[in-house]
């Protein structure tokens, strides 16, 4: 007699099935940012051609009509041999460029090489069609539509020996989620980055037809990448001369299985001093917006910091007494940089959104160093210039240090919480007595809270109506506000590095705001 009850084993034999089944796993978003990460799939592949040296391939061409919530995407390359069009859109890992050795031929840098994102869009697709024409050597065509990834039609027949490309229509699925859609702003973004991020010029058209049949057409233009601090950083912002520098390395050795690759690293960095709130950093690889950046941003900030801390200390006097920390150097800096490359070891997941490659970091660091004391030998008045920002950033620290370490030594006594004219103490002070805290807006408040409360364990203290907006502050920032700073003297538990919520000295904190002066997501 059997003692257990086992469970049931499900086997998914369809690679559709199982991309359907667990999205997640394969292209780690769901909803509009699922359909954003399918769409960036088709289009990247497309450029993958276009970059591809045996190709013809000069541009891409892409319509997205809201109405119908559907995205087209072609190019003019070499299309997809028609005996293998089937196979590559529904079988996981398959493509030309998984092979570690096929991808040292080509000598370029692709972005797809898992052969995942074709199969992903045909199988998490409402609608997904595709045209590969052959014009010039079969001089056919093969149209397969795939209806929630099943082939519902499929088409054979001649084309015009001219034309040849590849064409994908897509429409996401519902079962990435209820409300699942195409937002063009967001690609729209994309393909802005994209004139800044490859010097091989390839002419991408895009068509935006909105729902009232409104068309919009533009092209995107290769321009500089350093050119990308002006589009991206607030308006007026740049306070020093844009540096630009590329860092190339072909001889970059990659083991893979025992085997040995020769490969080769090209990136663009290019920086500037801000005086914005959030200065725009930003990274990108082989054509694509790491948004969780990785070792190519990490190598090329750690050899900025590790140089510009070196040639400031160097410039420093006695009198100066400054201590030159990469914290300084950061303040205000925006970076961008843009690697390509043909490292296989570079992606931590298919949507390919941050880098993890030690050797990859050390050797764009060493390099930054390098390439930093060659550009400023040329250029020394704008390594003066960046080094005066350097040190008015280090004694700016140094005077916020001074406040910081008086507040945070400073407590508040009897006689000193009575100086305060917009903080009525309650009268226990003991650790062991409960105490209730109203932060309150406006004296009016105050007024009427006051005649209410307890006095023995209820302390009022009153802000203006409009404070500071910390959101927008630094911790030096907020510590400049005497409204602010009185209240961190009163709760006791000091703020930042020092923070020990243990230390507060009540048991509840009441935040009586006046109605109309509650932020719309309250």
């Amino acid at each position: 007699m059997n003692k257990f009850t086992d469970d049931t084993f499900d086997y998914l034999e369809s690679d559709i099935l199982k991309i359907r089944t667990k999205p997640l796993m394969y292209i780690s978003y769901s909803h509009e940012a699922a359909a954003r990460s399918l769409c960036l799939e088709i289009i990247y592949n497309c450029i993958d051609e276009v970059k591809n040296p045996r190709s013809p391939a000069k541009g891409i061409n892409i319509i997205f009509d809201e109405n119908s919530g559907i995205i087209t995407v072609s190019d003019d390359g070499r299309g997809v041999p028609l005996n293998e069009l089937e196979k590559v859109l529904t079988t996981l890992n398959s493509g030309s460029n998984i092979s570690s050795e096929k991808k040292s031929e080509l000598n370029t840098s692709i972005l797809g090489t898992n052969g995942v994102g074709t199969i992903a869009y045909t199988a998490l697709g409402e609608i997904t069609e595709v045209t590969s024409y052959r014009g010039g050597t079969e001089n056919k065509l093969k149209r397969i539509l795939f209806n929630e990834g099943e082939k519902i039609e499929e088409e054979e027949k001649a084309c015009h020996p001219d034309k040849h490309g590849l064409t994908v229509r897509f429409k996401p699925s519902k079962v990435l989620g209820r409300n699942t859609r195409i937002i063009w702003s967001q690609i729209h973004s994309e393909l802005v980055n994209l004139q800044y991020l490859s010097k091989q010029k390839i002419k991408i058209v895009s068509k935006y037809i909105d729902k009232h049949g409104k068309e919009t057409v533009e092209e995107y233009k290769t321009q500089p990448f350093e050119h990308i601090l002006v589009l991206r950083n607030e308006k007026d912002a740049l306070v020093s001369d844009r540096i630009s520098l590329l860092l190339e390395d072909d001889n970059v050795m990659e083991e893979i299985g025992g085997k040995k690759f020769k490969r080769f690293i090209s990136m663009d960095i290019a920086f500037v001093y801000t005086n914005g709130s959030v200065p725009y950093i930003d990274s990108f690889c082989n054509g694509t917006n790491t948004v969780d950046s990785g070792s190519h941003l990490d190598g090329s900030i750690e050899g900025i910091c590790r140089y510009f801390q070196q040639v400031t200390k160097d410039t420093l006097s006695e009198r100066d007494k400054l201590d030159i920390k990469w914290d300084d150097i950061k303040m205000g800096l925006s970076v961008a940089v843009n690697l390509n490359t043909t490292l296989d070891s570079l992606f931590t997941s298919q949507t390919k959104h941050r880098l993890a490659n030690d050797d990859l970091e050390k050797i764009i660091k060493d390099k930054t160093v390098e390439s930093l004391r060659a550009y400023f030998k040329s250029y020394p008045n704008k390594l003066k210039d960046l080094i005066t920002i350097i040190k008015t950033n280090a004694r700016a620290r140094r005077e916020a240090d001074k406040t910081r370490s008086a507040v945070l030594r400073e407590n508040v006594t009897n006689w000193g919480s009575f100086r305060m004219k917009n903080y009525d103490p309650c009268t226990d002070y003991s650790r062991k007595g409960y105490k209730e805290l109203y932060i309150v807006e406006g004296d009016s408040a105050r007024g009427s809270l006051k005649l209410s409360r307890d006095p023995k364990f209820q302390a009022l203290f009153a802000i203006r109506g409009v404070s500071a907006n910390v959101f927008k502050l630094d911790l030096n920032g907020i510590l400049e506000n005497r409204e602010f700073n009185d209240l961190i003297k009163i709760m006791g538990c000091n703020v930042g590095t020092k923070f020990d919520l243990s230390r507060l000295q009540f048991n509840k904190i009441i935040i009586a705001s006046d109605a109309d002066k509650l932020p719309m997501s309250a």
